[in-house]
Parts: structure tokens; sequence; C-alpha cells
């Protein structure tokens, strides 16, 4: 994936070409921008916070994160592009240039009033004009559990770095991208600040500046590895808590106990969060949510994601006392994604609308995170209900068996069922990163189950199971459908890294801890 300085040289290539020019025709090539129509406008500036590219224009702003395939690039008017016009996302063209944006992961127009607000989860940015050290190590120090890759990556924290960056300075600093936090000696005070004037055409001021943010004691022994499945969340509201004089843990903040072999222990009581995205199903969401009501072990917080319904669901979540969270882009991939965002729990459930969790349902997903430190992610199987005798069969004996076994034998490891899984939140603020939130033709089960990063340990319970309706499978027109969206799932993360690829990451991954991650 595109980091930081490679978003950053892309903002000035095209700030050079765009900047004071009028747009003299756009193009948005997605479903939800189709009808966006910019022409007549003044491209103001083109900047990047972190990842994110910024283009503004009129009283709007064009936001693209390139994830792993997508890029800018600029053409003379009438000049043959470099790529297939099949690839473009958005084409902006002015009297002098005309900018193209291929296979973008994400791509939004939003109003310019809306920027502050929507940059502003973003922590100081590694090559933007307000980075602030002191404010990065404030951030990464307040959560002293999270495993230091997974804190370095975490772009709440400090903006910019990816996967190449976070372990390229880890290695160099001697560390185990596993080690927690509080087993890092955080320096107590920035030795550089970044300037408008800090050249960005190689890599290497990134890497500097990363050092001062996650430098240790020269000489220091990496301690026994400890694994990211411990890690408790810290929301916004813990890391604002935080001194800015913080230099390894917060005032107050808990920290984690070890065994023996330095690994992390679970935290005494985990908060538990049920993100429910719906979309038109207020009948069933009743039902869903009137469950969630009556368990043994209540949920800490049920966040439910209205995907635009023009029925009831609003309605009946409030009622339900749920938090509910709007989500404009249409699909369950973003749908999800917006609630795990929101939600506030150290583990994230996730349920279908037509879900109906037993009665012990969040009382086993705790059980299972605390007597497992090192779960990052928890699964079961659905036991179907409603249509025939012979549709129920089909989907359990058929079906869904071939995705539980196929699935997990390609990739090496346990798969997790959209309709029934729990996630940690420190393991899902590493893989929204890499999973396809904006895109509505991925299953995003499967999606989230290939995206799991090697060395996480993810478990499917088959006792773990809930029961969901069986309407996906009442016709073959939505079985094929879903077979289809499955399909296209697995090709598009088949493009960015090869199965095989990724399985023998994952079997590297276990010969270094020594632990399966099952």
């Amino acid at each position: 994936m595109p980091e930081g300085d490679t978003v950053h040289q892309t903002a000035r290539r095209l700030d050079h070409a765009l900047s004071g020019q009028i747009v003299m025709r756009s193009d948005f090539r997605v479903p939800a921008f189709a009808t966006v129509d910019l022409a007549g406008e003044t491209v103001h500036s083109v900047a990047a916070r972190g990842k994110h590219l910024l283009v503004r224009i009129g009283d709007r702003v064009v936001h693209s994160h390139l994830k792993m395939e997508g890029e800018w690039r600029v053409f003379r008017p009438g000049e043959r592009w470099r790529r297939p016009a099949h690839q473009s996302r958005v084409v902006l063209e002015t009297s002098d240039a005309v900018a193209v944006g291929f296979d973008l992961g994400v791509l939004e127009v939003f109003p310019a009033a809306e920027e502050h607000d929507r940059m502003a989860c973003l922590g100081p940015d590694l090559l933007g004009p307000d980075w602030d050290a002191d404010e990065a190590v404030r951030r990464i120090a307040a959560s002293p559990d999270v495993p230091i890759a997974v804190a370095l990556g975490d772009q709440r924290n400090l903006a910019g770095l990816g996967n190449v960056y976070v372990n390229e300075l880890c290695f160099l600093r001697g560390l185990l991208p596993t080690r927690p936090v509080f087993d890092v000696e955080l320096p107590c005070s920035s030795t550089s600040r970044a300037g408008s004037s800090v050249p960005i055409a190689t890599a290497s001021p990134a890497r500097r500046r990363a050092s001062t943010v996650a430098a240790s004691a020269s000489g220091s022994t990496p301690a026994a590895a400890s694994r990211a499945g411990g890690a408790a969340r810290a929301s916004s509201t813990d890391v604002s808590a935080a001194t800015n004089s913080s230099c390894a843990r917060p005032s107050g903040a808990r920290t984690a106990s070890g065994d023996r072999r330095g690994r992390i222990l679970a935290p005494m009581s985990l908060k538990i969060s049920v993100v429910v995205p719906s979309y038109n199903d207020a009948v069933m969401l009743e039902q869903c949510l009137d469950a969630l009501g009556k368990q043994t072990r209540p949920a800490d917080e049920i966040v439910v994601v209205d995907n635009r319904s023009t029925d009831a669901t609003v309605d009946v979540a409030r009622a339900a006392g749920a938090r509910v969270v709007s989500e404009s882009l249409r699909g369950i991939p973003g749908a999800t994604a917006a609630g795990f965002d929101a939600a506030l729990g150290d583990v994230l459930g996730r349920l279908d609308a037509d879900t109906i969790p037993p009665a012990d349902w969040v009382e086993r997903v705790e059980r299972a995170f605390t007597d497992d430190p090192h779960l990052d992610a928890l699964s079961g199987p659905g036991r179907f209900y409603g249509g025939t005798a012979f549709i129920r069969w089909y989907a359990e004996h058929v079906h869904m068996p071939m995705y539980y076994h196929f699935v997990a034998w390609v990739l090496g490891h346990d798969v997790l069922y959209g309709s029934n899984l729990a996630i940690r939140a420190s393991a899902w603020r590493v893989l929204r990163e890499h999973v396809h939130r904006e895109r509505a033709d991925v299953a995003d089960d499967l999606d989230l189950t290939i995206n799991l990063q090697p060395g996480m340990r993810v478990r499917f319970d088959p006792t773990l199971d809930v029961p969901v309706s069986a309407r996906p499978f009442k016709s073959w027109a939505r079985n094929n459908a879903a077979v289809r969206m499955a399909r296209d799932t697995a090709l598009i993360n088949r493009r960015e890294m090869p199965f095989l690829e990724r399985r023998r990451a994952w079997v590297a991954s276990r010969r270094v801890d020594g632990n399966a991650p099952r």
C-alpha cells in the first residue's frame, strides 16, 4: 500500500498541474458520485493528509485513498493514457492537464466545510506542517498494551506510516513488532519538528521522523514476544485525557500484567460492542435487538448502522436503546466498517439484522477473548430458520460448510462468518486499512477473512452457532448471486496478493510464534 510519502508526492504533482485552474470537465466513474459535475469550478489546492489525498475544488473536496493499487496520473490534453480507461475512477480535466485517478480504493466528494471534521480522527502528519512529535508520542503512550507496530500504524496516533515503514523501523530499533508499547522506552520530547520546507522526494525523511517517535534505548534487548491479541483499545476520550508530558504511560492508564513468557494477559473486564448493519430490515432487526436485550451478559453497547433505510429501521433501533450510526455509502462492507469504527468496545461483535443470538452469546464471546488473551477474531456457524426443510439442509450442510472448510484450507487459517463473529478492536484497527469497505460487490466476511494478517489468532467455534434466516438460499438466483460475490471478492484480493503467498506468510508466522493462530 502506498504510504504517506508517496501520497504527498502525488499531492505535489497534482497541485502543480491543477491549482488555480478551472475544471473544464469532470467524470466520476463510481455509482455514488456519477452525477457530480465540477465543470466551471476552480481548483484551489491539492493536499495530502497522511495517506489521504484532498483535491479542493470550489466549495467541495474530492477525497481519495490509494489503498493497494490506486494511483493518480497527469496527462496533457489529448495524450494517450498509459493505463486502461476501464480502470479509471475519476477524471478532472483543465485547459492544461488531465488528472486521472486509477483504481482508487476510496473516492468520495463532500462539502469543503466538512473537511476538518472528516480528517479530525487522524493524528499528526509525519510530512505535514502540523507535525508534532510530542503529540504523536502522547497518543501512542495512551494505549500501553497495544503492540508497537499496531500503535505506529494506527493513523489516529500519527498519519502516514504503513506496514513497510513500521516494520523497517522496528527492525532498525531492534524491536519485535509485537512488543507492547508499555515495554518500549518512548522519547520524552521531540528532537525535530516538521515544516513545509522538509523535502519529500525520498522516503528517508519519513523514516527519520518516525524514529523520533518510536526510538528505544540504545542497546536494549527485545523482550519476549507479546501478541497483538491482548491489546486494549483506547477511545478518543482516553487519548485526549493523556497528559502532553507523557513519556511512557499516561497517568492512570491501565498497564497489562504478564506471565513468565512475557505475554500480555487479558484485562479484568472487557467492553463488548455489538454492531448490526441494517438496510430496510426493521422487522427482523427488532427480533435481533430483542434477543440482544435478553442476554445473560448484556452488551456494553449496541451499534445499529443505518445504510440509508427508508423503513422504520432507525425507530426500531432507538426504541431498543441502540446507538444509530448512519452510513450513506450503500453496501454491507461499508456499513460494517462504519459500525466497527464507531464502536467503543474492546471486542466488537458483528451480527446481521436477521440473526437471533442465543441468550449466552455475548457471555460466550467475552469468555473466549478473556480466556485467550491472544485471540484476535472469533466466529461460529449459522443455524438456519425459515424456508423449506431442503433449503435449510442445503444451507447448513452444503453451501456454508464449503465456505468454512475450503476457504480455511486455501488460506491456512479459520474463517469468519459475517452473521456471527467478533473481533478484537486492536485487530480491527489494523484490518481497516486492508478491507475493501468502499466496494458493495464484495462479501465483507470473506474479505475480512482473506485480509487477516499473519500472526493474528482466529478461531472458528462450531458450537458457537446462532439462528440466521435462510432467505439468501430461497432461490437459485440469490444463491448464485452470493457465489458470484464470493468469486469477485477472491479475485479482487488475489490481484493484491496471491493466495499462495498469503498461506506461506501464515505458515511462517506459526513457525516464528510457535503457536498456530487457531
